[in-house]
Order: C-alpha cells, then structure tokens, then sequence
C-alpha cells in the first residue's frame, strides 16, 4: 500500500501546525469550555493524539497482518 505524497507530508507536519495554532494560550484558556457540554481545546487534542496512537496501530496490523 502505497500513501500520496500530501497524506505523507500532512502526517509528518500536523503536530506542528497544532503547536503554531495553540502558541499564545496558556493551559488555562486550552482547557476552557466555552460551551458547557462541549469540549475544550485541550479535550479536543487529547482525543486526537489517543486516537492518532490508535490509528497507528490499526493501520500497522492491516499492512503486516493476514487477516486484520
């Protein structure tokens, strides 16, 4: 399997774009709900990184597994 070159290079450079985007705040205002029941800026972060951590693993089993 074979990924584009813009797939390749979104991956490489996401984790600094959500620094650039992020830089400027302090923890205080990244864990703030503006809406109640609606997630922070941290909430949100934290949720992309565990999932990234999981997705990796997931696509690892599919291109080295015989049956994933």
């Amino acid at each position: 399997m074979s990924l584009s070159s813009s797939i390749i290079v979104r991956v490489e450079f996401q984790h600094q774009t959500i620094e650039e985007l992020i830089r400027g705040y302090s923890e205080e205002q990244l864990k703030l709900r503006p809406i109640p029941e609606k997630w922070s800026v941290f909430e949100n972060l934290v949720h992309l990184f565990t999932y990234q951590l999981a997705f990796e693993k997931r696509i690892e089993k599919i291109v080295n597994g015989n049956n994933p």
